[in-house]
């Protein structure tokens, strides 16, 4: 696949751990305000059109969509992230207010089939400025055939949704390509989205895989690339780190980690090689994992009191990234970014 990757890996540093107390989250206008507090959100679509916030206890999850439309929305959670299969479900609210909703499944690519067993139940539903809000919760075992078990792994989110409101369960319109989507995620794990305000004298190190294209003959790439850290005039910790990912390349990049490389030097800086091909003999001992990511991952923050010290003595000095870049079905010919 002649595609261009453009991934960068965010560090955060602050010349004292943790966060100031106060700092507080900003939110962007473009956030609808979901009607209780979710401990996470995350936007699905590109636009902002789509929104999904959600809570869990030990045995039940709560979501609340929030979707720029007066139409019906699909929601649903899925193995390879397709309509089939999955465990969906369709909802809306009618001219009257009143809010129609179905545990659903897929048997193919149309129309979803509605469960004997219906274990996603609705909490709340209406329409707002933004547009349609749905509630509703589940187990997160159900102990249906029909239903996804979640768990702690990712999980594949599936979206759509309609302008339109159907007659009935029996003659949902098509959404259209341009109305529906996937998103891995990690629901058992804190997801925000973007929410987070950086410390006034926080700074920033990007480390970049630019202009990288994944190979269309193999299914499986391991990049491995060397960073120099920063030279700072006193110690800093990092206190954050966070993926940026091009979108539209979020399932090419299947995980990363970052490795301290204590026999690299300033020479080694930009150095590329294939991590399981024919690795450098003097990268062997780079094998102390400081950080890693995994698809559906986010940002995380170091607690409070908690950091990871750079530029005191002993200190890692240079580092190692390695990306997994995967292309299960080796396409080709995707173009450049």
């Amino acid at each position: 696949m002649k595609r261009t990757i453009y991934f960068a890996f965010l560090y955060l540093f602050g010349t004292s751990i943790g966060k100031p107390n106060a700092v507080t989250q900003h939110v962007s206008p473009s956030k609808p305000t979901p009607t209780e507090i979710f401990g996470n959100s995350w936007q699905l679509d590109s636009d902002g059109s789509y929104w999904l916030f959600w809570k869990t206890n030990t045995t039940h999850i709560t979501f609340e969509t929030h979707v720029k439309t007066k139409g019906y929305v699909g929601f649903g959670l899925s193995s390879n992230g397709k309509m089939f299969p999955s465990d969906v479900v369709v909802g809306w609210v009618d001219s009257n207010g009143t809010a129609h909703f179905k545990d659903c499944h897929t048997e193919g690519h149309y129309a979803p089939t509605i469960d004997s067993s219906q274990d996603w139940m609705l909490l709340q539903g209406l329409e707002d400025n933004f547009g349609t809000v749905l509630k509703f919760v589940r187990k997160l075992d159900t102990c249906d055939d029909k239903d996804y078990q979640i768990t702690d792994n990712t999980i594949k989110v599936i979206y759509s949704y309609h302008p339109d409101d159907p007659a009935s369960f029996d003659t949902l319109p098509w959404h259209g390509a341009n109305r529906q989507g996937a998103k891995s995620v990690m629901l058992l794990s804190a997801v925000k989205s973007n929410d987070y305000q950086l410390p006034p004298d926080a700074e920033q190190f990007d480390i970049l895989h630019n202009n990288f294209h994944v190979p269309a003959n193999t299914d499986t790439t391991y990049q491995c690339k060397i960073f120099k850290v920063p030279e700072k005039p006193s110690k800093r910790h990092i206190i954050r780190f966070e993926p940026i990912i091009t979108r539209g390349n979020e399932d090419v990049v299947h995980h990363f980690v970052v490795f301290s490389c204590p026999t690299a030097t300033d020479n080694d800086e930009g150095s590329v090689f294939n991590c399981y091909g024919v690795r450098p003999k003097k990268y062997e001992k780079c094998n102390d994992i400081l950080l890693a990511w995994a698809i559906g991952g986010v940002g995380y923050d170091f607690p409070h009191n908690a950091g990871f010290s750079l530029n005191a003595p002993g200190d890692p000095q240079y580092l190692i990234l390695e990306t997994h870049f995967t292309n299960p079905t080796l396409k080709s010919g995707m173009g450049a970014k």
